[in-house]
């Protein structure tokens, strides 16, 4: 009899999350017709006319609409934040690139929270380079097969047979995903490379 008593308010409230489940739409011309909102015109209906408007008035409105509807806030910077350089190299990838990794201390201690910036430039540049900005999703260790990448301290997946054990990158993952990256191409061609691991933020 105690064992109905429990079970059965368990299932009443199963059943309720079952009724109030919203089916999915992966169809999209079922998507009902909507407008999308002008971005030259204000919130309280004022248009937008001058470049200076945009500055001062608008954009900040449709940044503020992203952060409450789209993206989140960004976090102000830590207060005791500090760049560490861990490792450098130059002439790496057969003398293609010089290498950087910076270590990010959030809260400026060693054994704290703290991500791992790998950075790759063209080993002779004539001037400063534009670089790509990467997440990665495996570690900074998978997008090439450099040695010299150390490998993260974060917890990893492991998606293929020895990537990771116990959660914890290996040698193994080492250039796992280096098809996904680009490396070579973007530095033959004067551009370069940052990536962090998103496990080392998140």
């Amino acid at each position: 009899m105690q064992s109905t008593r429990m079970f059965l308010p368990m299932g009443l409230a199963l059943l309720s999350f079952a009724a109030n489940a919203q089916p999915f739409n992966y169809d999209e011309s079922k998507v009902p017709k909507f407008k999308l909102p002008s971005p030259l015109l204000m919130e309280d209906g004022t248009r937008v006319t001058t470049p200076e408007q945009w500055r001062k008035e608008r954009r900040p409105e449709l940044l503020k609409l992203f952060e409450r509807h789209v993206y989140g806030r960004s976090p102000d910077r830590p207060k005791a934040m500090t760049f560490v350089v861990v490792e450098s190299g130059k002439g790496a990838l057969g003398g293609l690139a010089n290498r950087k990794q910076v270590e990010v201390r959030f809260a400026g201690k060693a054994d704290g929270p703290r991500m791992t910036v790998l950075i790759y430039t063209p080993s002779k540049p004539k001037k400063p380079v534009p670089t790509f900005l990467a997440l990665n999703f495996r570690g900074n260790h998978t997008i090439n097969e450099d040695p010299a990448i150390r490998l993260p301290h974060s917890w990893v997946r492991g998606r293929t047979k020895g990537e990771a054990a116990d959660n914890r990158a290996t040698e193994k993952g080492r250039g796992v995903a280096k098809s996904r990256w680009a490396v070579e191409m973007i530095l033959k061609r004067s551009y370069g490379l940052a990536t962090i691991y998103y496990g080392d933020i998140d």
